[in-house]
């Protein structure tokens, strides 16, 4: 029995777009990149070649979320048409049942490495003929600190939210309201999409970049340094308010703020509710 190396198994089906069992016997035969590449052309396995460098800017995302953590993942291919039929459907489905299955640990957003397991390439190879487009697993992420969380999808499945919290003090008999606030607050990071759950969250570049730009825009107008402070200030209270989740304005009644939603909620079933992280997720973001 031949022994391919993987590495070059892997480099052919990057430059060929086909499967990996596909691959594995172009190289068999010929045990030679180039020569394999010649064969597969030979034999007219050439749609997925052409289809290869084709750009993925459609997609779909999915989402799992348990009482221990809340999973994300994006899948991309290369049309609005297919990522709504039936069929993309049916691979999001698998693809995520066999990514829990293999229980990742992933606690930040990975890019998918084709090298993860042959049995998800599988599903997407498999899906690939049928579909007649190039699709790339493109990204996923678990959040797994916190004891309750959340998460939502758009309607037509471009953008998803997940959101990891702590109820400092758990009691069961309320999961429906802390799960219709983590519902409120996915959806609000959904319609908003905030840079952080608050100032402090927010890297001190970002903050200096934001005043630098307000100072320029302001030393062409005003010499006055007090009037120049209180402009800044001004400005910096309004970036906050639009980019941290916490100062934001609560979309379902602006009267109020994401804060004092969590405050109001809190009272509701006695305990301290901390937001550790949320995730969003965008089809084409990056």
């Amino acid at each position: 029995m031949h022994k391919i190396n993987i590495n070059l198994i892997q480099q052919l089906r990057k430059k060929t777009g086909i499967g990996i069992l596909e691959c594995k016997n172009a190289l068999i035969q010929t045990n030679n990149l180039k020569e394999a590449i010649t064969w597969l052309r030979e034999k007219g396995i050439v749609k997925s070649i052409k289809n290869n460098d084709k750009h993925t800017k459609f997609g779909s995302i999915s989402m799992h979320i348990t009482s221990s953590y809340a999973f994300i993942i994006e899948i991309n291919c290369e049309t609005d048409f297919i990522a709504k039929s039936k069929e993309f459907k049916t691979l999001m489905n698998n693809v995520l049942k066999k990514m829990l299955a293999l229980k990742i640990h992933a606690n930040k957003i990975n890019i998918f490495n084709n090298d993860i397991n042959t049995d998800i390439i599988s599903i997407t190879d498999t899906a690939k003929q049928i579909i007649k487009e190039n699709i790339i697993i493109k990204r996923y992420i678990k959040l797994t600190k916190g004891n309750f969380f959340g998460g939502y999808i758009h309607h037509d499945g471009n953008i998803g939210v997940i959101i990891a919290m702590d109820i400092v003090k758990h009691n069961p008999q309320y999961n429906p309201i802390i799960s219709q606030l983590a519902q409120d607050l996915s959806m609000q990071i959904a319609a908003t999409k905030p840079l952080a759950i608050n100032k402090e969250s927010i890297h001190q570049k970002t903050i200096e970049e934001e005043k630098n730009i307000i100072l320029k825009q302001t030393l062409k107008k005003h010499k006055n340094q007090q009037i120049i402070n209180n402009i800044i200030k001004g400005y910096m209270k309004k970036f906050f308010t639009t980019h941290c989740l916490l100062n934001q304005q609560f979309i379902k009644n602006q009267k109020i703020t994401i804060q004092e939603i969590i405050d109001l909620t809190s009272k509701k079933i006695n305990s301290k509710i901390i937001i550790n992280k949320f995730i969003y997720f965008k089809i084409g973001d990056m």
